[in-house]
């Protein structure tokens, strides 16, 4: 049975990594869990996959190459505190490019905050 969220608020990290291991011990089961990627990240992980099964890694797939890159978050984050997670994650995101933006002559002309109206 998995931890209530909120009775894991306040406690430290080392603290709830324990409840959650104890919640899960002896259990070998996994879950199919669903998470939205950007295009390039998707075929990052099926390069990966197929440069695996290339080498000869016949049974590699995403699933595999996903739980890889978590097992590596895990090991990089593990002893960390909170505040270092959240600073982690967030100095990723600041320095993750962003999309390149659409260009404005493909945009609706706009003047004073307004669309002008189609006459």
């Amino acid at each position: 049975m998995r931890p209530n969220l909120r009775s894991q608020i306040g406690k430290p990290r080392t603290e709830q990594r324990e409840t959650k291991r104890r919640a899960t011990s002896g259990e070998k089961g996994y879950r199919v869990v669903s998470v939205s990627l950007y295009s390039d990240q998707a075929q990052f992980i099926d390069d990966v996959a197929n440069d695996l099964v290339r080498g000869g890694f016949t049974k590699a797939n995403r699933s595999l190459v996903m739980q890889t890159a978590i097992e590596c978050l895990r090991k990089e984050l593990l002893e960390k505190s909170t505040a270092d997670v959240v600073r982690s994650v967030l100095d990723y995101q600041v320095r993750r490019p962003l999309a390149a933006a659409s260009s404005r002559s493909a945009t609706p002309d706009v003047q004073g905050g307004r669309r002008e109206s189609a006459k």
